[in-house]
């Protein structure tokens, strides 16, 4: 898919962008500069130093074990932001979300598969059976979709023994994706700057509606494929 194709596609879908959208946008700006400025109050130079002190190697081992045990990975987000600023945040954070991913994945499809069913099974009723050719929009459904904490996810599209290459490509940029928002507003405790904070969001929202375009237009390329390969 070319950029062309991604603008166009972006653009179509503005376009249907209705009344009661455009209200969720507006009550979204309003919570997010409520949050800033409440959590502007709270004395986070303290926090930020403690953290600071521990170093990087520490805080982002972390923030990829932890998360497998069912510790929230949001405050790690908001914690990198405000400590290591912007762009070690997301390096840390690029590469202890990969590591998370994997141990997610494996644990879930082989090592601890029996226990961890138990657990999903709280969440779910049962571990659905996916097609080849739904692989990539389930990945991306469950991935967006609100609930759930993120490692469990990562379990369910494990039980469902999606493919390991479609679950990393399609999981770990939709995690960075909610992990730059929460970096930079996290940055912009720091520094009070609250359009950082709603521009760091806008940009999530962005990257997590370009990703579910990409993840479409390869589905409907490998349907296509799929139906020739039928015919011939």
């Amino acid at each position: 898919m070319t950029i062309q194709s991604l603008s166009r596609q972006l653009l179509t879908s503005l376009k249907k962008v209705g009344p009661r959208e455009l209200l969720y946008f507006v009550g979204f700006i309003v919570f997010l500069t409520v949050l800033f400025l409440i959590v502007r109050r709270f004395p986070v130079q303290p926090v930020v130093e403690a953290i600071r002190g521990m170093g990087t190697l520490p805080f982002f081992t972390g923030m990829a074990l932890l998360p497998v045990i069912g510790f929230p990975v949001t405050p790690f987000y908001l914690l990198a932001g405000a400590t290591f600023g912007i762009w070690t945040s997301l390096a840390g954070t690029a590469i202890s979300q990969a590591i998370n991913l994997v141990l997610a994945y494996w644990l879930a499809r082989r090592y601890l598969r029996g226990v961890i069913q138990k657990l999903v099974k709280r969440w779910r009723d049962e571990i659905p059976q996916v097609q080849p050719k739904n692989h990539v929009n389930f990945t991306i459904l469950v991935k967006i979709t609100p609930g759930p904490p993120n490692f469990i996810k990562s379990f369910i599209l494990g039980l469902a023994r999606i493919p390991f290459a479609i679950f990393f490509i399609v999981s770990w940029p939709t995690t960075m994706g909610y992990a730059i928002g929460v970096i930079i507003f996290g940055d912009s405790l720091v520094d009070g700057n609250i359009w950082q904070a709603v521009g760091g969001f806008g940009l999530m929202v962005l990257f997590l509606i370009i990703v579910k375009m990409v993840a479409n237009a390869y589905s409907r390329k490998k349907n296509s494929r799929d139906e020739a390969a039928g015919l011939s």
